[in-house]
């Protein structure tokens, strides 16, 4: 079952809600100040996903040139394997398409099986390896190209 959110453009009064799913979902969790910096980052597009009035994920590219850089993306543990992380990445994928990006790349850790089956479901393939990209694991780095129509 999909609920129902709608996406809305980070904002300050949304930040302390993101880091409380940060803190729960990310075993190197960024803190306030590093969602304060990407709003000041104008390469940077953060989105929150609220239902019922409250932030239950978020994500957010990072433009370089023609590709977008999936910076972070999490949602909250209480909503999940409700379709939110899906729609949250499909928004994303909208806006790269909306911008005419050749493409999304992302690095995700070797052992997070659940993000990396999310992402082989819209279109990511598995490009390389960064070798203790994460301290003492490594990152696998996945790219979507993005089809023009």
């Amino acid at each position: 079952m999909a609920l129902d959110v709608s996406f809305v453009k980070l904002e300050d009064r949304y930040i302390d809600e993101l880091c409380l799913i940060e803190s729960v979902s990310n075993p190197s969790p960024w803190n306030r100040r590093m969602f304060e910096q990407e709003l000041q980052v104008g390469s940077s597009t953060f989105f929150v996903a609220i239902y019922d009035g409250k932030a239950v994920g978020f994500a957010g590219l990072r433009i370089h040139g023609d590709f977008a850089e999936l910076m972070n993306i999490a949602v909250d543990p209480r909503f999940r394997c409700l379709g939110i992380g899906g729609g949250v990445l499909d928004f994303l994928i909208s806006i790269a398409v909306k911008e005419k990006l050749n493409g999304i790349f992302l690095e995700v850790r070797q052992s997070n099986v659940s993000a990396q089956s999310l992402y082989l479901s819209r279109g990511f393939i598995n490009v390389g390896r960064r070798v203790n990209y994460y301290g003492s694991e490594d990152a696998l780095l996945m790219e979507k190209k993005i089809e023009m129509a």
